[in-house]
């Protein structure tokens, strides 16, 4: 074609720019050369539409149930057991080693001596436990339902809180306060049990009572324990991927809270603690699994704990009350305490989550893992 001749508007369509380095070998029209090994049928599929990318096959948001087996429901039931008596044997074992280089053999032990001794074994449990919490909670269940609160939801929870606590002390004082009338062997048991150093206010006995029975009880009690029982009868966890992507079922969780309070109550070793510990247990248990947080747990524990030494105080401003009454108004400020703890929760119902929530944690535990 000559360079200064025009070309026709409906030629333009026709004429094809010869590629750099083109192929002319059907007949010197010019034009790409087809792939070797192109197929003319296979146009139609290729042309159909544009190449995707292939993207990352992502992990199952609900793994299929693994047949429950009778060995791993044992296995990690008694794991739960152990792991309560584990605690138990190391805070025995603190206690005794502390005596043996603080007691001398014949004299009578001093109330220093018996806090020393409590200190003791709390700090033995601590070494074993949180490390053992630690490796644990990678793979657990709990720490999956954590979520950063806001301010506003942090102050609401510290204030339900700490009705909880307070109205639960007193709630439980004045029942213990009837059944005692009604069960006087039982008081004289339980008075010999609580006369000691660790009931009088002062540092070493708000550091036992206080802080370190809350933190090392909460980490074996809620952590571990808690932990291995919910795998026990929840069988679709597993040692590779642990409990992300799983939504433990309603009667796995229950289970689990009501075997630990269980466990939690045979620790205190007589029947009076163990009767009402069994009830705070169930109550840590719930608020764990609410918050999926140790800490807050931790934290209704240590209100608990701490207003025992102000139960007076706190009686007094019920006046005249009969116990009755004492025991429908605590009763009621716990309920309203329970509830306003829970609706700060959000929509969480008992022993279920939003899988996504579970799969955004995943990548905060694999990094940890690494």
């Amino acid at each position: 074609m000559d360079a200064d001749k025009p070309v026709p508007d409906g030629d333009i369509a026709r004429e094809q720019p010869m590629l750099a380095g083109a192929d002319t070998r059907d007949g010197g029209q010019g034009g790409p050369v087809p792939p070797e090994g192109f197929s003319p049928a296979a146009a139609p599929a290729m042309s159909a539409g544009p190449r995707v990318a292939p993207t990352a096959s992502e992990p199952p948001t609900d793994p299929a149930p693994r047949p429950r087996t009778f060995w791993s429901t044992i296995g990690w039931t008694l794991a739960g057991i152990g792991s309560g008596a584990l605690l138990l044997g190391l805070m025995i074992a603190g206690q005794v080693i502390f005596y043996l280089f603080a007691h001398t053999e014949g004299s009578p032990l001093s109330a220093d001596v018996e806090l020393g001794a409590s200190i003791a074994g709390q700090l033995a449990a601590f070494a074993a436990i949180w490390p053992l919490w630690r490796r644990v909670r990678r793979r657990a269940f709990g720490p999956l339902r954590s979520r950063r609160a806001d301010a506003r939801t942090r102050c609401r929870r510290v204030a339900a809180i700490a009705v909880m606590g307070v109205a639960g002390q007193l709630f439980l004082g004045y029942i213990l306060t009837v059944a005692f009338e009604y069960a006087p062997t039982l008081a004289r048991e339980y008075e010999g049990v609580m006369d000691g150093a660790s009931s009088q206010f002062s540092l070493p006995s708000v550091l036992t009572v206080a802080i370190l029975a809350p933190l090392i009880e909460e980490m074996g009690c809620r952590g571990l324990m808690f932990e291995f029982f919910l795998r026990a009868f929840e069988p679709r966890w597993n040692g590779r991927t642990g409990a992300r992507g799983i939504a433990p079922r309603r009667s796995a969780v229950a289970v689990a809270i009501v075997l630990q309070a269980l466990v939690f109550a045979v620790l205190h070793m007589n029947v009076v603690q163990s009767s009402y510990a069994f009830f705070m247990g169930l109550l840590f248990g719930w608020v764990y699994w609410r918050t999926g947080s140790l800490v807050w747990s931790m934290g209704l524990h240590l209100v608990i704990n701490f207003s025992s030494y102000a139960v007076e105080p706190l009686s007094a401003l019920f006046g005249p009350l009969s116990y009755a009454s004492c025991i429908a108004i605590s009763g009621v400020m716990l309920y309203l305490g329970i509830r306003a703890f829970g609706r700060t929760t959000g929509n969480v119902v008992l022993g279920e989550r939003a899988l996504s929530a579970s799969m955004e944690g995943a990548s905060d535990h694999r990094a940890t893992e690494e």
